[in-house]
């Protein structure tokens, strides 16, 4: 017992554990703030106004898919770079449609392809690699942008997916449905 007392401070225990726990909280705040700045914030946009300006032209695409009735099946394209095509059903045979994939959370992973037919018409096909697995936000217009479709996907896809509008409102969105494999 005397020992422990003969001890400097600086050679017990209980000193060490008690100056730790506030050092600790310091270095993860320290931490925390350069991985804040290293990784800033991409979900808010610059001109949100105008964005929100536009959401009735957007609207209005969707209105005119279901009005046509216009969706797409969406299935992976075997073999190297695995490619995704698209076969449209609707009127109309656009020359050319354009695909984008979102994100949920890193703009910077957003990916854009521009599809040509490859077939009669009414396939068409990627240029390049498909984004890495996860979940993306996809939508899906014509050149001219007379109608849009929208959806939610999981890739890599194991089925084909059928890209349609909502049922009952537009506004609501567009559905995806997984068909099941043969």
């Amino acid at each position: 017992m005397n020992d422990a007392a003969s001890k400097p401070w600086y050679r017990q225990f209980w000193p060490w554990v008690l100056l730790g726990l506030p050092a600790t909280a310091v270095v993860a705040g320290i931490a925390t703030v350069f991985i804040a700045a290293a990784h800033r914030d991409s979900l808010v946009a610059d001109d949100y106004y105008r964005q929100g300006l536009a959401i009735n032209r957007r609207l209005a695409r969707l209105e005119r898919a279901a009005a046509l009735g216009v969706s797409a099946r969406l299935r992976v394209v075997a073999g190297p770079p695995g490619r995704l095509q698209v076969t449209l059903e609707g009127p109309g045979r656009p020359e050319t449609l354009r695909l984008a994939f979102s994100h949920p959370t890193l703009a910077a992973e957003d990916r854009d392809y521009v599809l040509r037919p490859v077939a009669d018409g009414t396939v068409y096909e990627t240029k390049g690699l498909l984004p890495p697995a996860g979940r993306w936000y996809v939508s899906l217009e014509p050149a001219g942008g007379e109608w849009r479709l929208t959806g939610e996907l999981r890739l890599p896809l194991k089925a084909p997916a059928v890209l349609r509008p909502a049922a009952g409102s537009a506004a609501a969105g567009s559905d995806v449905e997984r068909e099941t494999a043969p």
